[in-house]
């Protein structure tokens, strides 16, 4: 049971809404607490599965009021009622007292940050620009665009009053191409020519034109990025990477391609986006909340159909937002996510633990508080041992 469940069973469970089976359900968790534990809730959501705890118990012996005759039928339901305020209370100081209770982290010999931040802005003609290096302002002018760092260590680019010119053809594109890089543990943001913003996550790259001329809008994607697009009927905007094409119709959406994933994932949060498979010349329109499933070149099986699914979109986006966030995802996923977060090796010792991890961590803290996360939700255990990271049985 994931987070998101986990509160709405509950909200039901509290309002009398539960179907049986729900009420089955959360109570069976309920009984699983101590092996488990629960979700970590905000302050205010804390205090309002109290004061929603205490209403309940009140409104179920209210409800129970009816006329009755004197003798043992009221007896009876005194009783029944002492057992429910009883059952009632035990099961609100019960949670209470876990979600209260400190989880038992495990100390590691060392431990790791994130990875250095080293993003680099390759121009057309082959210069590198390491803009964690760079000073802030003007660091290049193409054609007619002036390339910028801001402040913030983003890339903007903007129309020179003065410059003329698209500089040297690409046969691709038309016009001249850079391509942005991010490091291990790096994370980037950029605005492009044409008023578009992308996200850009660790271990990625984006190549794109300097100015969008002609009939459209392409880039090329490795990696995973968030992109805000300026919409532009007569001049639509294309996302390539290795599988597919995203076509924007006026849209945010996030892509996850990264070459060690099994399936190329693409999550839309406003619009809506034409997702094609390139080598099967198949389409699906995504729809806000929906996310397309395409399976990577490496692990093509017989049936290579676009799957499409509803998602919780911040799932998707949450790295953008400074989290780790995982529901219900296997070990390997996670393992992956370190990998390009902490710059770390992986090792399996023994077989690889069929366990699934729900949760959210903050990207800025060390490996350790994300491996006690997943021993906690988990029962996994891990070492530390230089760069490497050694899951245990």
């Amino acid at each position: 049971m994931n987070r998101q469940t986990f509160l709405l069973l509950l909200d039901k469970y509290l309002d009398g809404s539960a179907s049986p089976v729900e009420c089955s359900l959360l109570e069976e968790y309920y009984n699983r607490l101590d092996k488990i534990g629960v979700f970590d809730l905000s302050e205010t959501e804390e205090q309002a599965l109290h004061d929603a705890m205490l209403n309940n118990i009140n409104r179920q012996i209210a409800g129970k009021v009816i006329p009755m005759k004197p003798g043992r039928g009221r007896v009876l339901w005194y009783a029944a009622a002492s057992i429910l305020v009883f059952l009632s209370l035990g099961l609100y100081f019960y949670i209470n007292r876990i979600r209260r209770t400190p989880p038992v982290t495990q100390t590691y010999a060392n431990d790791i940050g994130p990875g250095a931040d080293k993003t680099t802005l390759t121009l057309a003609d082959g210069r590198k620009i390491v803009l964690t290096d760079a000073l802030n302002g003007k660091i290049a002018q193409q054609g007619s665009e002036i390339v910028n760092k801001t402040a913030g260590g983003e890339v903007v680019y903007e129309a020179s009053k003065s410059g003329t010119g698209n500089g040297e053809a690409n046969p691709k594109f038309g016009i001249q191409c850079n391509t942005l890089e991010t490091s291990i543990g790096g994370q980037t943001h950029i605005t492009l020519a044409d008023g578009t913003q992308v996200w850009l996550n660790a271990a990625s790259s984006l190549k794109y034109p300097t100015v969008f001329n002609g009939n459209n809008r392409k880039v090329e994607l490795t990696g995973e990025a968030y992109f805000e697009v300026a919409h532009n009927a007569k001049q639509p905007f294309t996302v390539t990477t290795a599988t597919e094409t995203v076509q924007d119709i006026g849209t945010h959406f996030n892509i996850n391609a990264y070459t060690d994933e099994k399936v190329v994932k693409t999550t839309l949060l406003e619009g809506a986006v034409k997702v094609s498979q390139i080598s099967m010349h198949s389409s699906q329109l995504l729809k806000p909340g929906q996310q397309s499933l395409i399976q990577s070149p490496d692990s093509y099986r017989d049936n290579n159909s676009i799957i499409v699914k509803e998602v919780d979109p911040e799932e998707a986006v949450a790295w953008k937002n400074g989290n780790f966030q995982f529901d219900n995802a296997d070990i390997t996923t996670v393992m992956r996510q370190l990998v390009r977060w902490y710059n770390v090796d992986i090792k399996y010792e023994g077989a690889v633990p069929r366990v699934h991890y729900s949760g959210t961590v903050p990207r800025r803290s060390n490996i350790s508080a994300v491996l006690n996360m997943l021993r906690e939700t988990g029962h996994t255990n891990f070492k530390i041992e230089g760069r490497t990271v050694t899951v245990l049985k």
